[in-house]
């Protein structure tokens, strides 16, 4: 298994995530997406069939949607630029396994290494329901508003410039 770049050759069928949502984004819209550059999908591959994805795109956030102790620590910007983690699925034959996990480490990854080429104070996530709300605020995410969650690089460069 392997975490690449999406392409339109990788077998998009017969995902399903559970999440009929998700699966039709990875179905009808992730390459029209790659192809303006309005993301930047990424997918998890066993044998030429993607069996999870994520994708990646900047965006910006209100500082008054911050924290107060964090607001206090910032420039006097009204908007903070952000990596935004759009989307994370895992096909269900494979949930379970620690993928969503080795996804969103990825992610995280990817996003710190853009942090150090262009400015990302954070990571922000939409989290599509309770459930995924959960599994982000196990890794340190913080809710911003309803369900949209975010986590400082600081939390995390720190974990990934130790490897």
């Amino acid at each position: 298994m392997e975490i690449v770049a999406f392409n339109k050759s990788q077998q998009r069928q017969p995902f399903d995530c559970g999440i009929a949502e998700l699966n039709r984004y990875l179905q009808q819209q992730i390459s029209q997406d790659a192809k303006r550059h309005i993301a930047a999908p990424f997918v998890l591959l066993d044998d030429n069939h993607i069996i999870g994805f994520y994708t990646l795109s900047a965006s910006s956030v209100n500082v008054s949607d911050l924290p107060l102790e964090l607001i206090k620590k910032l420039p006097k910007y009204p908007l903070i630029p952000v990596a935004l983690l759009g989307r994370l699925a895992i096909d269900k034959k494979y949930q379970g396994q620690g993928l969503g996990d080795f996804l969103l480490m990825d992610a995280l990854k990817r996003s710190l290494e853009l942090s150090k080429k262009i400015g990302i104070m954070a990571v922000v996530v939409d989290a599509i329901n309770e459930s995924a709300c959960h599994f982000y605020q196990q890794y340190g995410f913080k809710i911003l508003t309803q369900q949209r969650l975010f986590l400082p690089v600081q939390d995390f460069s720190n974990e990934f410039n130790k490897r």
